[in-house]
């Protein structure tokens, strides 16, 4: 990066580590839960969105209050409740208290992507702005790594509560970081008066929020579903979170790569190539049941699936004003976020009606349609 990786670009990458850890726990240790309280898959899908689901009504207006207000305490306030709802997810008794528990967790996972995106967006200017959201990014990932790769042993010895535990308190801890941050208060004066809606509603913002719907829909229905798919193909928790942790890794690999080629070549061509071998590797992993084919298509799946989020939050980041970024990054949250909450809860219920395998079919159709998309915006310059 010609720009140094300062504090603010530390603290807030760190953030997103603790921030994302928590919000996809659950995942980590689903097969258990679904076997304490018999969940149908139907109550996997409401119990997995329903962090989404929070996150859709209130990225908007915590965007838009952080271009007015500032953004690190607000933050520091969403990663404590982060915190919260994971303690309480970890002493709940019942399906009922932790659905309301991670509907807490998912309350103040909502701060941190319309905040943290846009205050390292209007930090780094273009020709460095990719590689720090590439970096930012996969720190996020790398907390999502982190859980995978440990909590099915630390399940092991505490039983499933005991990694919501952990890293609740972590993301306590960790909430006193944005304390430090040099904000540069400026950008925030009068904006009240220059933000506008209608800033947010060109045709380009409109195409990366359906590109967007379709990706976290797509993200959030592979993290659902594939360590019960794994566990159907025979594996077991501790050898289906090591798998996920692969793809995981792979993709962080591939957000600090795309958004470094994303700076040399623009955002097109790379989303599009990771879209399509996204599409084509979905379809191979339904058919195939051994380990190593299985770890080998799921690294190419979390190198392309990640790689998708810095071109994305680049294109955006090109569309709109500094000072209407918080604003910009909420809006298109929180439509994610709802693509989030119907994909899962659908795919949910799809597998109660046929099988789990189900699931991955409606993800391939998700990455085809974004395909088709990227490549209409492609033709069309």
């Amino acid at each position: 990066m010609g720009r140094r990786i300062d504090y603010s670009l530390f603290a807030v990458s760190f953030l997103h580590f603790v921030n994302d850890a928590n919000v996809l726990l659950i995942p980590t240790v689903l097969p258990l839960i679904i076997e304490e309280f018999g969940l149908s898959f139907t109550q996997v899908g409401f119990l997995t969105g329903m962090t989404a689901f929070a996150m859709m009504f209130l990225q908007l207006p915590l965007g838009y209050l952080s271009d007015i207000k500032g953004r690190k305490y607000l933050l520091s306030m969403g990663v404590l409740l982060v915190g919260l709802g994971a303690l309480i997810s970890g002493f709940s008794k019942s399906f009922l208290q932790l659905l309301a528990a991670q509907l807490i967790l998912g309350i103040g996972g909502s701060f941190y992507h319309p905040l943290g995106y846009s205050l390292i967006s209007s930090l780094y200017d273009r020709g460095e702005r990719g590689s720090a959201l590439g970096i930012q990014s996969s720190m996020g990932d790398l907390g999502v790594f982190t859980i995978f790769l440990t909590n099915s042993y630390l399940a092991l010895i505490g039983g499933w509560r005991l990694p919501l535990l952990v890293f609740g308190v972590l993301a306590v801890l960790a909430s006193l970081l944005p304390i430090l941050i040099r904000e540069d208060q400026t950008i925030y004066e009068d904006v009240i008066y220059k933000s506008s809606f209608k800033e947010i509603f060109s045709r380009g913002v409109l195409s990366i929020l359906l590109m967007y719907f379709l990706t976290v829909a797509a993200y959030r229905i592979m993290y659902s579903y594939l360590p019960p798919l794994l566990m159907f193909k025979g594996l077991k928790i501790t050898s289906t979170n090591l798998i996920i942790a692969a793809m995981t890794f792979s993709g962080i690999v591939g957000e600090i790569t795309v958004g470094f080629l994303i700076d040399k070549y623009g955002e097109g061509k790379p989303l599009s190539i990771l879209s399509l071998t996204l599409f084509a590797f979905s379809l191979i992993l339904m058919k195939i049941s051994s380990i190593l084919y299985i770890i080998s298509t799921v690294m190419v799946l979390g190198f392309c699936l990640y790689g998708l989020y810095p071109g994305l939050y680049s294109n955006l980041s090109k569309k709109v004003r500094k000072h209407v970024l918080g604003l910009t990054y909420g809006f298109i949250l929180s439509v994610g976020m709802f693509g989030g909450f119907i994909g899962t809860v659908m795919a949910g219920v799809a597998a109660d009606i046929f099988n789990v395998e189900v699931t991955l079919l409606i993800f391939s159709f998700l990455i085809l349609a974004l395909f088709f998309i990227l490549l209409i915006e492609e033709l069309s310059k």
